[in-house]
């Protein structure tokens, strides 16, 4: 984080296999709370898919790493853009990101926007990506000279963004390592404080790769970083595949109120962080939902928060994902609910090529009918009945979750802003701005048996706001 920022607008992401090394760093914009979500969401699709890729069995016909890093930064753009045009107080959103792929003696470089990769070695440092921003373009063209982009006044406006258009074009590179070679990936929140040759000497200093990384946030915050700074350093001397990075999780080996141990993040939305935790008072593992620190400040999404936590907590029900506790740590509000061990619905239509048998249809609607009925018997509508709010357990039970925009019947506990669902899925008279009953929710879930058989969303047909409109 940044001396003069008070929030995280960064995001970043690492892995190490089976010769295989993937790092990410994101940088959203777009304010505050928007920043936030976009770096968050991108990071997430584009781990997620292609973490995926990579994980599937082939034959040696399989796509190649060029063809799975686009697919990656296509799905990643798509959910940033989707969810701005969802939620309207992040309308306008996006995100810059840098990633890199290892696979043997390659790296594929992937960006889009003004963070950047280098190549370090003994002899210096090289700048693999080039930056995607106004001043950048104006130094390629010899319109200025490098002394003057450094500190030129509009060096933060960038040509290319990920999340606000429904399409994006990145530029890839394939670096074929060399020996005792660094990969250095890293916001521009490091490079507008410390010149290249600076970064060479602080990494060059020697020591576990995470001292490097140490080393130059350090710096960047000592000359008073007016921006976010994050770095991820890649190891690939001797073989070796060793990262480093500097974006500590604030919750993860913390206890919640002397209870309950934060052991690993397990998922994430918008809104809130979701974590894997030992409850140490009844010897179980739990899922723990904290709301982010900077969303503290929305009231709506407060209330929203809160809202899911009081309608689950009046339901019980094989098929409802059920909540044990709630409280507050360091002025973030968190839930605390049992911990599944599944995958979404979604995920689950995914891995079965998108269409599934009548017959697991069936089952798979009936118990989720079963939570519903539960749920409307307390006076509880869900309203927003998706496959990616739909839990698959090993054992082929169901789950329904998160009720965060959930109504209590013949009551005002609901939310005016962000309550309008998932548009691919929502009822007209929820499109509408209507009040709905659990016919809305019947509706949506009559849409999620109907992909599950055809393999095709409920609506459909360009922009979510344009298919909002169609539904009106």
């Amino acid at each position: 984080m940044g001396c003069v920022r008070a929030h995280n607008e960064d995001a970043c992401f690492t892995c190490v296999g089976d010769g295989v090394s993937l790092g990410v760093v994101c940088d959203g914009m777009g304010g505050a709370n928007a920043g936030e979500v976009a770096s968050q969401l991108a990071i997430d699709s584009f781990a997620q898919t292609l973490l995926q890729a990579l994980s599937e069995p082939s034959d040696g016909g399989g796509n190649p790493p060029e063809e799975q890093l686009r697919y990656a930064l296509e799905r990643s753009n798509q959910s940033v853009y989707c969810y701005g045009w969802e939620h309207p107080e992040c309308r306008g959103m996006g995100t810059t990101l840098v990633a890199a792929l290892v696979l043997g003696s390659s790296a594929y470089i992937l960006n889009v926007g003004d963070s950047r990769a280098y190549a370090l070695r003994d002899c210096g440092i090289r700048q693999i990506t080039q930056d995607h921003s106004l001043v950048a373009e104006m130094l390629r063209a010899g319109r200025i000279t490098p002394e003057q982009a450094r500190n030129h006044p509009r060096k933060n406006i960038i040509t290319r963004a990920l999340g606000t258009e429904r399409q994006v074009n990145g530029d890839l590179f394939v670096h074929r390592l060399q020996s005792g070679e660094r990969l250095l990936l890293c916001s521009d929140g490091l490079t507008n404080e410390l010149t290249d040759g600076e970064i060479f000497e602080l990494v060059q200093q020697g020591g576990p790769i995470k001292e490097g990384c140490q080393r130059l946030v350090d710096e960047a915050l000592r000359r008073g970083a007016r921006d976010n700074v994050t770095a991820v350093l890649m190891d690939l001397r001797d073989g070796a595949e060793r990262q480093g990075r500097f974006f500590m999780d604030q919750y993860i080996g913390k206890y919640l109120d002397d209870r309950y141990e934060i052991l690993e993040k397990i998922g994430e939305g918008g809104m809130a962080v979701v974590y894997k935790a030992k409850c140490h008072r009844l010897n179980r593992l739990v899922a723990v939902k904290i709301l982010r620190p900077n969303m503290m400040l929305d009231d709506d999404i407060r209330r929203r928060f809160h809202t899911e936590s009081q309608a689950v907590a009046m339901l019980s029900s094989p098929n409802i994902v059920s909540v044990y506790d709630v409280g507050q740590f360091e002025e973030a509000d968190y839930i605390v609910m049992e911990l599944i061990e599944g995958i979404t619905l979604k995920e689950y239509m995914q891995k079965r090529g998108g269409v599934l048998d009548w017959r697991e249809a069936l089952h798979f609607t009936t118990q989720i009918m079963h939570a519903l009925r539960h749920a409307h018997s307390r006076g509880i509508v869900h309203r927003d009945i998706k496959p990616q709010n739909i839990m698959v357990l090993r054992d082929g039970s169901v789950k329904v979750a998160d009720f965060g925009i959930a109504r209590i019947m013949d009551s005002q506990k609901t939310l005016t802003t962000e309550a309008f669902g998932s548009v691919h899925y929502v009822s007209p008279e929820q499109a509408k701005g209507l009040s709905v009953d659990a016919r809305s929710d019947i509706k949506t879930a009559a849409g999620v048996l109907d992909e599950m058989r055809t393999g095709q969303l409920p609506f459909d047909g360009g922009p979510p706001v344009s298919i909002g409109l169609a539904l009106i």
